[in-house]
């Protein structure tokens, strides 16, 4: 285990191309938050300027999987 500045956290969720997240049993999970965050997701951004987001694939289980309903959910159980 080792502690990450939030700077650095962040930066590291902006350059992901996935989060994947396969909690069996979750409350609200905020590291999906994060990343839709610091995906740009949210936010406005310029019309003219192309990014592509990364994918978050979460388990149907935590509690923030149903707020955004483009996301992938996945059956952490299903093997």
């Amino acid at each position: 285990y080792q502690t990450v500045e939030n700077e650095e956290y962040l930066a590291l969720l902006k350059i992901a191309d996935v989060l994947l997240i396969t909690s069996e049993r979750d409350s609200v999970n905020t590291i999906f938050l994060d990343y839709i965050a610091s995906q740009g997701g949210g936010g406005s951004v310029d019309e003219k300027e192309e990014k592509e987001y990364g994918l978050p694939i979460v388990s149907e289980f935590i509690g923030s999987a149903s707020i955004l309903p483009a996301n992938l959910q996945v059956n952490p159980w299903d093997h």
